[in-house]
């Protein structure tokens, strides 16, 4: 037995903020706002990772300039956008786990609200944060 399935995450997140999308608007297009939403602050979180393990070593390990900077962001894009979309939105596969989440406590319902609020959030802030950091850094 597996404690963390990263599918059913990734689901869960993506249950979360087409709640909260739902009830800001419900549009019909909560579901690729969503997913827009979910992909950019992954995308934060790979490049923090990244910026921080460039801290850590004292060499950038995200290109700054030209053609390797165009294929890292692009290929880096590409594929977390079709993880996620092959694990969440194809053919609504969130949806096998929505009944579940929908019986989850109502506590663990509002912490995983405040945790998709906050994440983005947070993301963008860690992101400013080792952009400076990382200006400092040698080629």
């Amino acid at each position: 037995m597996r404690l963390v399935q990263p599918r059913k995450v990734l689901a869960f997140a993506f249950w979360e903020l087409r709640r909260i999308l739902c009830a800001i608007s419900d549009d019909g297009w909560a579901d690729w706002r969503a997913m827009g939403l979910l992909v950019c602050t992954q995308i934060g979180l790979v490049l923090n990772i990244f910026a921080l393990a460039s801290v850590i070593s004292g060499h950038r390990l995200i290109p700054t300039h030209g053609i390797e900077l165009t294929a890292f962001a692009v290929s880096l894009s590409v594929v977390i956008t079709a993880t996620n979309y092959y694990a969440v939105r194809f053919e609504n596969r969130w949806k096998h786990f929505e009944r579940e989440f929908e019986r989850y406590p109502k506590l663990i319902q509002r912490l995983g609200c405040v945790v998709m609020i906050a994440l983005p959030l947070l993301t963008a802030a860690a992101m400013v944060w080792s952009a400076a950091t990382m200006a400092r850094l040698p080629p």
